[in-house]
């Protein structure tokens, strides 16, 4: 229990230097600092920075993508499923969807390219719409990730259920 709970700490360390900082301004000392446990533990846990922040983002993404898939496969309305789930998740655990978002725009060639993505779920059930079906997946998790963006910046502001209606018309009007 003790190894979990410093390594759980260890990745919200993670979180919040990259979210700070940004990944690349990741450091070993401040996840240090933030976590409260030492360098030597860090290491002992983890080979180098970059498993640590792998293994941080595989972890949530992870998380992720089976928080989605359940909620899609559950539903007779998938495509409506899918925006609830994503934002439902984004809105519960901001921290973390901020990681993997900076980690998917930015670095994800870097550090792993075999992890499940919500965008996989997406290519499943995602109709052709007016536009061919990439066009669809790549207008829908553009709108999602870039209106929760803002929303959980505070650059939006309205209730959570709002603003999912708000979503799903823009989104229903290209599809």
């Amino acid at each position: 229990m003790r190894k979990a709970n410093s390594r759980d700490k260890i990745k919200r360390a993670v979180i919040k230097a990259a979210i700070k900082s940004g990944i690349d301004g990741i450091k070993i000392k401040d996840i240090s600092k933030i976590s409260k446990k030492s360098e030597a533990l860090i290491f002992k846990y983890y080979e180098d920075k970059e498993e640590l922040i792998r293994k941080t983002f595989e972890d949530i993404a992870i998380e992720f993508y089976n928080y989605i898939k359940s909620k899609v496969e559950n539903s007779s309305d998938k495509i409506n499923a899918f925006i609830d789930s994503f934002i439902d998740f984004a809105l519960s655990k901001k921290e973390e969807f901020l990681f993997i978002l900076k980690m998917f725009q930015f670095h994800y060639d870097k550090f792993i390219r075999k992890v499940p993505k919500p965008i996989d779920i997406l290519r499943e059930i995602a109709p052709s719409g007016k536009y061919n079906k990439q066009y669809t997946i790549a207008f829908i998790v553009s709108i999602l990730t870039r209106m929760l963006e803002f929303y959980i910046n505070g650059q939006i502001n309205d209730n959570p259920e709002n603003f999912k209606k708000i979503v799903k018309e823009v989104i229903s009007a290209v599809l």
